[in-house]
């Protein structure tokens, strides 16, 4: 499940370099697709069908052009998820095309061997709890649907995902971070908990940025409070930083919408416990028009500073993962083994 934190403390500014297509007074090298001089990145991506791959690696000034890796195939898939064979399966079982592995009191020892609907405790898989039960320490105790609502004392209730009403006391609050709080953000006033209101930022989209601090939301009017999401650099031609979204700008709400269908549907409870949102799980039971849309908006809310004025030559180097799920969901391929080439590629994204 991907978590988007908001920050309660502040970062130093940030110096951004600057990401943008070659120009004429620059010479490449054959196969050269980045060039670094003065905090500037010059690319020119890569054209050759023999070495079609540009990998930006850290600490390299001057990269050249590679063969493309290869997607990880083997293990990729746990408890309920889909395979073509016994080696798709981290448990070694494909069965009719479903990945199988232990069933209830079957020996474990993570959570990962055991089949759906199930967890692993003192080394066996046993039912998850279902909502409303007590008990619980962590979300991967309750059902798919569910998340723990942990006490003060570090044990909880399963309560389903974005159920919680805005303005309702809750036991505590984590970077203003609770996936339980119907926005998936919460506050403290007075030094109590609540889950927030689904606060917008405070400026229009999108927010340059130089510290956590230029990043802040709309108030929150029953807290009296207001939010600050994360600074980072963009991968621009001019070096700027953006601010991350909020729970009630456009794209993130839509987000939640979505998740929220997904949580409220059958599908979750077919995949193992840990995978409740993984996009293999997704990906298995969702149509691949709509499985593909949710990605793509957990990808959008996950990378939007980075992505913010990205040139074509960076949409081709650096972001090249969130610009081809992009290209393929707006544009999709009409044979099915391009499709199997997009599943194999979402797969590299969340491993």
């Amino acid at each position: 499940m991907l978590v988007f934190l908001f920050l309660i403390s502040y970062s130093s500014a940030l110096t951004c370099p600057s990401y943008s297509c070659k120009t004429q007074a620059y010479s490449f090298q054959p196969q050269q697709c980045i060039y670094y001089q003065s905090n500037h990145y010059y690319l020119n991506p890569c054209q050759s069908k023999v070495v079609p791959f540009c990998q930006p690696t850290l600490g390299l000034s001057n990269i050249t052009c590679v063969n493309t890796p290869k997607p990880q195939l083997i293990g990729i898939s746990l408890p309920g998820e889909m395979c073509t064979n016994d080696l798709s399966c981290d448990s070694g079982v494909c069965d009719n095309g479903i990945c199988n592995s232990l069933n209830y009191l079957g020996n474990c020892t993570i959570h990962d061997e055991c089949n759906p609907g199930l967890y692993c405790s003192a080394g066996m898989c046993i039912f998850q709890l279902q909502v409303g039960q007590q008990g619980c320490t962590s979300d991967y105790m309750c059902i798919n649907s569910a998340g723990c609502l942990l006490n003060t004392n570090g044990v909880g209730v399963c309560k389903p995902y974005y159920s919680i009403a805005a303005g309702t006391q809750i036991p505590s609050c984590t970077n203003n971070v609770n996936l339980l709080c119907s926005s998936g953000l919460c506050g403290t006033k007075a030094g109590v908990a609540y889950c927030a209101q689904s606060v917008a930022s405070s400026t229009a989209l999108p927010m340059a940025c130089q510290t956590n601090a230029d990043c802040v939301s709309k108030a929150d009017s029953s807290l009296g409070i207001t939010f600050n999401s994360v600074c980072q650099c963009s991968y621009s031609p001019k070096g700027t930083a953006y601010c991350g979204l909020f729970p009630g700008d456009s794209a993130y709400a839509q987000y939640i919408t979505s998740l929220k269908a997904w949580y409220t549907s059958n599908y979750p409870g077919l995949c193992n416990t840990v995978r409740r949102s993984h996009p293999q799980c997704i990906k298995t039971y969702l149509s691949a028009q709509n499985a593909n849309q949710l990605i793509l908006s957990q990808n959008y809310i996950a990378s939007y500073s980075q992505i913010q004025q990205n040139d074509n030559c960076t949409q081709y180097v650096y972001n090249q993962n969130y610009w081809q799920l992009y290209r393929e969901v707006n544009n999709p391929p009409h044979d099915s083994s391009a499709r199997y080439v997009l599943i194999s590629f979402l797969l590299i994204l969340f491993i």
